[in-house]
């Protein structure tokens, strides 16, 4: 994910609605890959896997 550009008043904001849309759109599975969910049967170890992998995701 790229970083969130500094918004300063006066300034033009698109750069920084685009960084957040582009976020945004990310987290909302719109853009990129999509993270499966898990079965209900899943253990330990998977949703350790699943939270790195959302960590992974988040922190780009």
């Amino acid at each position: 994910m790229p970083n969130l550009p500094r918004s300063s008043v006066g300034s033009d904001r698109r750069p920084f609605d685009e960084a957040i849309k582009e976020r945004l759109d990310l987290l909302a599975g719109q853009r990129g890959v999509k993270v499966k969910e898990l079965p209900p049967t899943a253990g330990t170890s998977e949703i350790i896997d699943k939270v790195n992998e959302l960590i992974r995701l988040l922190q780009g």
